[in-house]
């Protein structure tokens, strides 16, 4: 079933469910790393974050808020429905006055004139090439509200735990390939990668690690400076 237009599956409405997802993301992060197929030249050690638990709690909530405006922007860029007040184009960056102005700052999108320009952008700009293609399920969610969960992760680790963000992936050399991909294991990943594979798989659980692998790769090539 797709979920493209349904909300995220996460569950914050039951706090004693919430509270045991972070406990077990904090024990399982801290698992000692198998050695795997990836040769490291000297295997990862596990990190333990459970005196940054209730930062962990805000990160977690805070990703969720992201990650539900990127999912919603994903979808109103791919909404039909959207595009037909523009007669089917995409509407122009710089508008004019009158009664399509008056349309598209209206409440239906809480969006001022001063804030159309990165209303816009968030939204309708299409970048070149096609970024969020998921090329590890066939037909699986689009990768492209997942970049932002990179980001807030890779933040907050640096910040709270002071050491660069590196997820490493890995696969037990013994373990059967199914598909063309490799599929990693997280008993063969670095804290780094397990941490922000629970919280991806947690806000969406669609998502693959080979989907977050790919995130990974796609996220060093953005220079900090250029965020």
């Amino acid at each position: 079933m797709k979920r493209d237009d349904l909300d995220p599956p996460f569950a914050f409405d039951d706090e004693p469910e919430f509270d045991r997802w972070i406990d077990n993301t904090i024990a399982l992060v801290n698992l000692p790393v198998k050695e795997g197929e990836v040769d490291f030249k000297e295997l990862p050690k596990p990190i333990d974050l459970s005196n940054l638990r209730d930062s962990l709690q805000l990160l977690a909530r805070e990703v969720m808020e992201a990650y539900t405006v990127e999912l919603d922007a994903h979808n109103l860029r791919r909404n039909p429905e959207e595009w037909k007040e523009w007669g089917g184009k995409k509407p122009p960056r710089k508008l004019k006055q009158g009664k399509k102005s008056d349309y598209i700052y209206g409440a239906d999108t809480g969006v001022g004139h001063g804030d159309w320009d990165e209303h816009w952008r968030q939204t309708f700009h299409t970048p070149r090439g096609n970024p969020g293609t998921n090329r590890t399920e066939k037909d699986g969610p689009s990768l492209a509200p997942l970049h932002v969960v990179y980001f807030r992760v890779r933040d907050w680790w640096q910040q709270h735990v002071g050491k660069s963000f590196e997820p490493r992936f890995s696969y037990s050399v013994e373990r059967p390939q199914q598909h063309k991909f490799k599929e990693y294991d997280l008993d063969y990943c670095n804290s780094e990668a397990r941490l922000l594979t629970y919280i991806t798989t947690w806000l969406d659980d669609r998502y693959e690690i080979n989907n977050v692998q790919s995130i990974c790769t796609a996220g060093r090539r953005v220079p900090k400076s250029g965020e």
